[in-house]
């Protein structure tokens, strides 16, 4: 119900400039900064786009360009622009903050390194792997020297630099580094702390990426089962761990489960994001996988048919999803053959 108070939020902002005072300007941010906060941490990012936006207008007229919370005010609208598919605004935008806390911050500033995560987010998206993995190995290797090893915010990103590598093919540092901070974070943090649950999931992404994915399934499911116990069923965590369950119980020829796990992420991704949202596109790709190494290749054929030309318009030509959604779909058209 949070989003039906998003167009009442913007109006109080658009009354508040009107009426001029600094004061009531201010609280009027203070109140929409929270709402935009509020719907970002319960996954709702689409409804929190406008919100966000009006908040930066309002901002930008009423601060310097590098007030802290301006930048964070910029900083959270990128962050929603690469969940609503915007990715190269999200990219510019993310860049223009990066630059300005590295000037008034310096290089080493937590939000500075923060602004490289999450940049990291918007080039991962475009497919840019060798980009991505700079991006993110900057901010992993910084969080470690100011941070610490065992913090959060550094076992986040080497996460995350653990998945891109996998996209790289390297099987060494990426393999090295799931089990690593798995055993840091639980060690340290608990076994109920989010990230340790994150860091589950990708123990879970490298260990089915490189093959190993009987291994895989019992991290896959521990993090499914925790994100639905705190976030409820639909949140994106949730939807994120489901979608690699389906993958590795599809590698794992346990067909009915993923193709059940599957449609309800589709259905959930299609109703949030929309039929071609990058994150929609993955999960049609990966049914049509399950449809093919099911044996149902004219199923497989006409869903990949379709999902390539949303690829294509979508993504182009050139992109990771794409190459990968016409190699199996190749594969299915070779079978029917």
């Amino acid at each position: 119900m949070r989003n039906l108070m998003v167009p009442h939020a913007v109006q109080l902002l658009e009354n508040a400039e009107a009426e001029g005072d600094e004061a009531v300007i201010a609280e009027a941010l203070t109140a929409a900064r929270r709402l935009r906060d509020d719907l970002v941490a319960r996954g709702e990012q689409p409804s929190a786009l406008p919100l966000a936006q009006r908040v930066v207008e309002a901002a930008e007229q009423h601060s310097s360009a590098d007030d802290p919370e301006l930048l964070d005010d910029q900083h959270q609208l990128a962050g929603i622009l690469v969940w609503t598919g915007d990715h190269d605004a999200a990219i510019s935008l993310h860049r223009d903050v990066l630059a300005r806390r590295e000037r008034a911050l310096g290089a080493d500033s937590p939000d500075t390194l923060t602004s490289a995560h999450e940049l990291f987010f918007a080039i991962y998206l475009t497919g840019d792997w060798p980009a991505a993995e700079r991006t993110i190995r900057r901010a992993a290797e910084g969080r470690e020297r100011v941070l610490g090893e065992g913090h959060p915010d550094t076992l986040h990103s080497r996460g995350l630099l653990a998945e891109v590598l996998c996209r790289m093919g390297d099987e060494d540092e990426n393999v090295r580094i799931s089990e690593e901070i798995c055993e840091i974070s639980e060690r340290v943090l608990g076994a109920e702390h989010p990230i340790t649950i994150s860091s589950s999931l990708t123990r879970a992404f490298v260990l089915d990426e490189v093959g190993r994915t009987a291994e895989a399934e019992a991290p896959a499911r521990r993090a499914l089962e925790a994100y639905r116990r705190v976030h409820g069923t639909q949140h994106w965590l949730a939807m994120t761990s489901a979608n690699r369950l389906a993958m590795v119980l599809r590698g794992l020829g346990q067909w009915e489960e993923a193709q059940q796990l599957a449609e309800e992420v589709l259905e959930v991704r299609q109703s949030v994001l929309g039929d071609e949202h990058h994150h929609t596109l993955l999960i049609r790709i990966e049914l049509v996988r399950i449809a093919q190494v099911a044996g149902r290749t004219e199923e497989a054929v006409r869903l990949g048919r379709e999902t390539l030309e949303a690829c294509r318009r979508v993504l182009g030509d050139g992109h990771q999803e794409t190459i990968d959604c016409r190699a199996v779909l190749q594969t299915a058209e070779d079978a029917v053959r």
